[in-house]
C-alpha cells in the first residue's frame, strides 16, 4: 500500500463531509494493520497448537506466533508467511519449540545474541533458534520452520518484526 495523502483538515459539520477517498484509505491502513490472513493455526504433531499471526504486512511486517502446549512429531511444520520479509528481521523467542527461518525452500542463518555490553555485544551465527533466545536475520525469509523432535511441550511466543 502507498502511503498515506492525509484529506483533513477536518471540521464538525463542514467539508470534506463523508469522503469515498478518504474512508477507503482509512479502511485499507486498518486492514494492513491488522493483516488480512487471520490467524494460522498450526497442530502439533505430538500435542497442542501454534497460532501463527502476521498482523503487519507492508513495508514493516511482524509476525507473533503463540504456542499453547506446542510439540512437533516426527516431521518438521512450517508457516508459511502471507507476506514474506524481503531484507531482515529481528526476532525474541520465550520458552518456544526449537525453529528457523527459511527463504525459497533454503534455511537462512541467523545471529542469535549471546553477549550483551555497553562497548557492543557479541552473537553466534547459526541455522536454527532455541528457546529463551533473540537477535536478528539479515536475509528475507518466507516460512518459518518448527523443528521435528520436540522433547516438550511449550507455551510461549514467537516475536518478529523485520522488512
Amino acid at each position: 500500500m502507498a502511503g498515506y495523502t492525509p484529506t483533513g483538515p477536518f471540521t464538525a459539520g463542514g467539508a470534506p463531509g463523508l469522503s469515498a477517498a478518504y474512508n477507503n484509505a482509512l479502511e485499507a491502513f486498518i486492514q494492513q494493520l491488522e493483516g488480512d490472513s487471520g490467524v494460522t493455526t498450526i497442530t502439533g504433531g505430538t500435542n497442542g497448537t501454534a497460532d501463527c499471526y502476521q498482523p503487519l504486512q507492508g513495508t514493516i511486517k511482524m509476525v507473533v506466533i503463540i504456542e499453547k502446549s506446542f510439540r512437533t512429531g516426527g516431521a518438521n511444520q512450517d508457516y508459511t508467511l502471507p507476506v514474506a520479509f524481503t531484507t531482515k528481521g529481528f526476532f525474541i523467542a520465550g520458552d518456544t519449540n526449537t525453529f528457523r527461518f527459511r527463504n525459497a525452500g533454503a534455511d537462512q542463518n541467523v545471529d542469535v545474541i549471546t553477549a550483551l555490553a555497553a562497548g557492543g555485544g557479541t552473537a553466534v551465527n547459526q541455522g536454527n533458534v532455541s528457546a529463551h533466545s533473540f537477535g536478528g536475520i539479515t536475509h528475507p525469509f518466507d516460512t518459518i520452520r518448527f523443528d521435528s523432535g520436540a522433547g516438550s511441550n511449550h507455551n510461549s511466543t514467537i516475536i518478529v518484526i523485520g522488512v
